[in-house]
């Protein structure tokens, strides 16, 4: 039994995933007595088979400051697309108005592709229909 469960700690990323994956209660009560006795000596939060999680703090992707313009321009984009592809599509982008253009800044080539084959739509109902493209990768 031993050797089985040592396979299954290999695998396991903390203790509380075997409940959240629904394995039967007996297995996650051996586990839990395995994990206990492997465990000794060590600080509450190891982690057996995997690295620790990232740190929120280095999870998060850091957006651009973004110009007044973006910023009165973006509530009208928000309304208009859902969050999951605001917060993919839109948020990392920033735009100004420069000479009558509006210079919309996004982080590569990929982004001004996806966004004019499939939200030019979107750009042009808020106001964007006169617009350059800068990349800051």
């Amino acid at each position: 039994m031993d050797a089985s469960l040592r396979e299954l700690a290999k695998q396991v990323p903390d203790r509380d995933w075997l409940e959240r994956v629904g394995l039967p209660k007996m297995t996650r009560v051996l586990f839990a007595e395995f994990y206990r006795k492997q465990s000794r000596g060590k600080p509450n939060n190891a982690y057996v088979g995997a690295a620790p999680p990232t740190p929120p703090s280095e999870q998060m992707v850091r957006l651009p400051a973004y110009s007044e313009f973006w910023q009165s321009v973006l509530p009208s984009i928000q309304a208009t697309v859902n969050e999951q592809n605001f917060q993919v599509w839109f948020a990392p982008l920033n735009a100004i108005q420069r000479d009558g253009v509006t210079v919309i800044t996004a982080p590569d080539q990929v982004f001004q592709d996806w966004l004019e084959n499939n939200y030019a739509d979107v750009l042009d109902s808020v106001g964007l229909t006169n617009r350059a493209w800068e990349f800051t990768l």
